[in-house]
Order: C-alpha cells, then sequence, then structure tokens
C-alpha cells in the first residue's frame, strides 16, 4: 500500500497524538522541531509521492528533514536541508495495523530505511520525534496517515 500525493494529518499509533510543528516558535530563521503535540490539536502535512515511490513531506510549508539520532526538523529555509540531512522518505507500510487505518514506518530513504521516526517515550507533552534503527515497528515507530478532508 502506498499513499497518494495529498494533505494529510500523521498521527503516532502511541497514543493517538498528532505530530507537526509547535504553535509557539521563535521567530528566527533556524529549523522547527518537529513535535509530538497535545490531543485535541492538528497539523496539516503536505505529503509528495515521488516517482521512484519515496516521499517528501511538508509541514506548515517547510520542508522536512532529519538526521540519524538527532531528530527530524522543518527547514525554512531549503539550503538548510544539506549534507547529512534526509529530506526524502521511504514510508513502510504496516500490514498488522492496516485495519486500524493507513500505518506507515518512517524511514530515511537514503540509508535503504535503516533509521525511522519514532517518539520517544515521555509524559512531556510535545516531544521530539527522533530517529533510530527501524523497522522493528513498535507502536511509538508507526504514525497513521489521515486524509485532510477536501
Amino acid at each position: 500500500m502506498s499513499l497518494e500525493t495529498g494533505q494529510y494529518y500523521i498521527i503516532s499509533a502511541e497514543g493517538g497524538f498528532p505530530i507537526g510543528r509547535n504553535s509557539r516558535e521563535d521567530r528566527s530563521l533556524n529549523p522547527k522541531g518537529i513535535f509530538r503535540l497535545p490531543e485535541g490539536t492538528e497539523s496539516v502535512w503536505d505529503v509528495e509521492k515521488l516517482p521512484n515511490g519515496n516521499y517528501t513531506l511538508k509541514n506548515r510549508g517547510a520542508i522536512v528533514g532529519g538526521t540519524a539520532g538527532a531528530g527530524v526538523f522543518a527547514y525554512l529555509i531549503p539550503d538548510q536541508a544539506t549534507g547529512p540531512v534526509t529530506t526524502e522518505w521511504k514510508f513502510i507500510f504496516d500490514e498488522r495495523r492496516a485495519n486500524e487505518g493507513t500505518p506507515f514506518l518512517i524511514t530515511e530513504a537514503l540509508t535503504g530505511g535503516s533509521n525511522g521516526w519514532v517518539v520517544p517515550p515521555s509524559d512531556d507533552d510535545e516531544s521530539y520525534p527522533g530517529s533510530q534503527p527501524a523497522p522493528v515497528l513498535p507502536p511509538n515507530q508507526v504514525f497513521f496517515f489521515k486524509k485532510v478532508d477536501a
């Protein structure tokens, strides 16, 4: 299963938390963190399916990239997302959770999917998704994509 280009909400399988940028950000042009948001909030993502089957993600208009072990960030200036920063993602469908929605692991395409998004265990609202070896498929590494109604 794959996703088509469009707008989606991304929701963590662990706890059902929305994923996105914080509503309170500094005014700098530095990269902005991607967080596990409080329940009851929403964050719209632009998902673009590439000809090679991989994806790019944007949140609030900014390209989203990550570096293994450093977290996932929205880059307001695209030139900042260079070097070791991955901005091309591979989605791995989680068949075990298919009856719950459209579940995927989000992994770094350039590493062959060896590192993927993970929501760290935390009682804090707005914890960062990080990047760690994948795929293991626990709930904190699986994300549901819900299409935004047109």
